[in-house]
């Protein structure tokens, strides 16, 4: 019996849609175009939207040949209406941070996306063509997780350190990274309780198996 109670936890999750962190944006580091200019440093990102609730787990910065950083990357969290910043992490130089995909990940607590708001994630201390660069790349070539959406490449005036990327150019056709995050959804109001439910009737299940049991012994 107690086989089938974890049976059912088992599918009530899978119903219900519970899923592990994934990155907020997917690409396979395909058709990315690298500028030959030796301009920099820049704040480069994206702005974003939340069709659903999120939790932030970590926030990423680029690694052009995933060999590591020549130095840190601060990358920031805003919200794009009011420009108010968010929350920010900082990745070492260095090979240290986990590397998924094109990008380091540093894990973050604490931040969350809500539902219909956008937003815009940025990392800084970028160049043109030395040290850790930046990538320009066609909106075809990547893709944004479920539940969330690409708006448009975020960028600011060269200088040193975390700046808010307010300069919008070429949107929306490409996009330019920079930064990263990694998520994952939250489920449902509706979701939970049918999660609860399932965990209830399981349990009531197992409980009365035991009191048949019990007296079948007695």
């Amino acid at each position: 019996m107690k086989a089938i109670v974890l049976v059912i936890a088992c599918l009530a999750m899978r119903s219900v849609g519970v899923s592990g962190a994934q990155p907020g944006l997917h690409w396979d580091g395909s058709q990315g175009d690298y500028f030959g200019d030796d301009d920099g440093p820049f704040t480069v990102g994206f702005r974003f939207r939340a069709e659903t609730d999120f939790v932030v787990t970590g926030f990423g910065a680029f690694d052009y040949l995933g060999d590591g950083f020549g130095h840190s990357h601060t990358i920031g969290l805003w919200d794009a209406a009011s420009g108010s910043l968010i929350a920010t992490a900082t990745v070492n130089p260095g090979n240290g941070a986990s590397l998924v995909g094109q990008f380091r990940y540093v894990d973050v607590a604490g931040v969350t996306l809500a539902a219909n708001r956008e937003y815009i994630v940025a990392a800084s201390e970028f160049y043109g063509a030395t040290r850790d660069l930046y990538v320009s790349v066609p909106a075809t070539a990547f893709k944004m997780a479920p539940g969330l959406s690409y708006l448009a490449p975020r960028s600011a005036a060269e200088a040193p350190g975390l700046v808010f990327p307010e300069l919008e150019i070429g949107a929306p056709l490409s996009g330019m990274f920079g930064a990263n995050l990694q998520v994952t959804a939250v489920p449902e109001p509706a979701s939970w309780a049918l999660l609860v439910v399932s965990f209830g009737w399981g349990w009531a299940v197992w409980v009365r198996s035991r009191g048949t049991l019990d007296r079948k012994v007695a």
